[in-house]
């Protein structure tokens, strides 16, 4: 049986709590996560279905600002990730 897939919603933002647009945010898990990759809606949105499991979510700006967030995500969660 295959474990359930919990959509996550998030938001790239700058330090200044706006979002950021055309971000690129990918997914690093430690369990065997496929590659995933996806780019921010305008105000900086994404959403993914992930595995049970802890994973990192990494944020690159267009303008080259990074950021990351360790997660355990949850049924209905959301996040945000701040990129300096």
């Amino acid at each position: 049986m295959n474990e359930p897939d919990l959509l996550i919603k998030g938001q790239v933002v700058g330090e200044d709590g706006h979002g950021i647009g055309q971000a690129l945010v990918t997914v690093e898990g430690s369990v065997n996560f496929p590659e995933i990759a996806m780019i921010t809606d305008d105000a900086g949105n994404f959403s993914v279905r992930l595995p049970l499991g802890d994973c990192t979510l990494q944020a690159s700006a267009p303008d080259k600002r990074h950021g990351s967030l360790k997660i355990c995500p949850r049924s209905g969660a959301s996040f945000r990730i701040i990129v300096r």
